[in-house]
C-alpha cells in the first residue's frame, strides 16, 4: 500500500472526483472543498486488504480506479461470501463513517487499485461544521433504505428519523439510519 497526504479531489490522472461518488453526489462545491482538504490518496497492490471484517473503522473509502472486493466468511466455515464488488466511482466504509461499528466485512483489492480515504475523525469535524454535509448525507442514506428496503416496519423506522423544523439532521440520526442499513444488508445475506 502507498500512502500520500493531502490528495486533492482527483486522484493519479483519474477522471472521478469525489463529487462523481454517490455518497457526495448531493454536496455543493463548499461542502466538496471542505471534504476534499482532508482526502488520502492510497495505493493497494492486487490482493492487498483495505479492512478485514471486526476491525475499527478509519474512515470512508472512495474507489477511483480499480476494483475492491468485500466479502464474509459463511458462518462455521471459512467460505468467503462475496457481499459487493466495489468499481471506480464507487465507495465502501459509510457505515463505520457515520455510526463507529466495527467492519461488517472484509475489503481486498481485486487488481491494483486507488482510492481515497476520508478518515472518520476529519468527516466529524466537518459534519459538524457544516450543516449542509448533514443533510446531504442524511438524503443519500434514505435513498439508500427506499432502494434496498423491502420491510415496511424499517421504512417507518427510517422515516421517523426526519428532522424537524429545519435543523440538521443530528449524528444519532444519522448512526440510527446507519443501523437500519446493516439490518437490510444483514436480512439479504440471511437468504
Amino acid at each position: 500500500m502507498q500512502f500520500n497526504q493531502g490528495a486533492d479531489a482527483k486522484m493519479g490522472g483519474s477522471k472521478i472526483t469525489i463529487a462523481d461518488i454517490p455518497f457526495f453526489n448531493h454536496l455543493d462545491a463548499g461542502d466538496i472543498m471542505a471534504v476534499s482538504q482532508h482526502l488520502q490518496a492510497l495505493s493497494f497492490a492486487a490482493e492487498d486488504m483495505l479492512f478485514y471484517q471486526g476491525d475499527p473503522p478509519n474512515g470512508l473509502f472512495l474507489v477511483t480506479s480499480g476494483s475492491v472486493k468485500t466479502y464474509v466468511y459463511a458462518p462455521g466455515t471459512t467460505k468467503k461470501v462475496v457481499v459487493k464488488l466495489v468499481k471506480a466511482g464507487d465507495y465502501l466504509g459509510e457505515f463505520g463513517l457515520l455510526d463507529g461499528m466495527p467492519r461488517s466485512a472484509s475489503a481486498m483489492a481485486e487488481v491494483a487499485t486507488e482510492v481515497l480515504l476520508l478518515p472518520s475523525r476529519a468527516f466529524e469535524v466537518i459534519l459538524n461544521a457544516r450543516p449542509t454535509l448533514a443533510r446531504a448525507v442524511y438524503q443519500r442514506l434514505m435513498e439508500m433504505i427506499r432502494e434496498q428496503n423491502k420491510d415496511p416496519m424499517l421504512l417507518q423506522e427510517s422515516e421517523a428519523l426526519t428532522p424537524r423544523g429545519g435543523e440538521p439532521p443530528s449524528s444519532e440520526m444519522l448512526k440510527s439510519l446507519c443501523g437500519i442499513l446493516r439490518k437490510i444488508n444483514f436480512k439479504k445475506l440471511q437468504r
